[in-house]
């Protein structure tokens, strides 16, 4: 399981970002399995917001190369978790006494497995940190070169780029996104043209294109950008889950299923990774949750 800190500087001039990369001593890294996954997605980090503004970016090179050196009868369990807006005190481990969360899974994962505690990165936001993780691109390599992407934009991959969820399907793996994608998607409309800014022409009983099943992904469960970005609605791989026919607001306000709220997003990420999970044990799992 992998996963990297990033951190503003004092004087905001500069990013930094702290990676532990943590896998069981037990097994060899050409056919390690990255167990204690439930453990992981039942940990604090799950339980409760954060205390500090931070954001997390994930590394996922090594863990695509032991894809690469597994057998094909021993390809290993893959799982990314990307925890944006967590501090590296956030993790007992890291944080020590000034750490308010008792983290004791991910502490034991540290005790046990592998810790990078220095790393740098070229941006420490959402967009771009999810592109280069899925590409593995430099991510000022697309056609966004600055900021990060609403939740009406455009999908950012292009049809034909290869990324770690298409490759991984291609060799027998079970392939699911669930959490915020953040990436774009084509939304259908009631007019056929883009969508609107404030999303009005949405046509909530259409199909989406473009989006995570088109990125090698056999299953997405999530929001299609940040849980202050409208429009606030759960979609199923290419569907949206009901309607949005109420105005809510996290941050920004926009359209809004009636039944969905922030507080309830990251139990339900949880059950439903989880319960993916336990739906596939038939087949090494590709799980990537953003």
């Amino acid at each position: 399981i992998f996963r990297s800190t990033a951190w503003k500087a004092t004087n905001g001039s500069m990013w930094r970002s702290t990676i532990p990369v943590e896998w069981p001593t037990s097994v060899a890294p050409k056919t390690s399995a990255l167990r204690g996954a439930g453990d992981l997605l039942r940990a604090d980090i799950f339980a409760r917001p954060p205390l500090i503004k931070f954001t997390f970016a994930i590394v996922v090179g090594c863990l695509l190369a032991l894809a690469l050196r597994a057998d094909a009868a021993d390809s290993p369990n893959i799982i990314v978790i990307l925890a944006d807006d967590m501090g590296v005190g956030d993790v007992k481990v890291l944080g020590g006494e000034t750490s308010k969360i008792a983290t004791p899974h991910i502490d034991q994962l540290a005790r046990e497995g592998m810790r990078f505690t220095d790393a740098h990165t070229t941006s420490s936001v959402c967009t771009p940190t999810r592109y280069s993780i899925l590409t593995g691109r430099y991510n000022w390599r697309s056609s966004l070169k600055s900021g990060v992407l609403y939740g009406y934009s455009p999908p950012l991959i292009d049809a034909d780029r290869p990324t770690v969820a298409r490759f991984l399907k291609e060799h027998g793996y079970a392939t699911a996104c669930i959490g915020k994608w953040h990436l774009g998607m084509t939304m259908p409309t009631t007019d056929d043209k883009p969508p609107s800014a404030s999303g009005t022409n949405i046509d909530w009983k259409g199909t989406i294109a473009n989006g995570p099943l088109a990125c090698g992904f056999d299953h997405f469960f999530g929001i299609s950008a940040s849980l202050d970005m409208p429009p606030y609605i759960w979609i199923h791989d290419d569907r949206f889950v009901g309607e949005c026919t109420v105005t809510k607001a996290f941050h920004r306000r926009g359209p809004a299923a009636a039944d969905f709220e922030a507080v309830d997003v990251l139990g339900t990420i949880t059950a439903k990774s989880i319960e993916w999970i336990h739906a596939n044990k038939s087949r090494p799992k590709f799980l990537y949750i953003p």
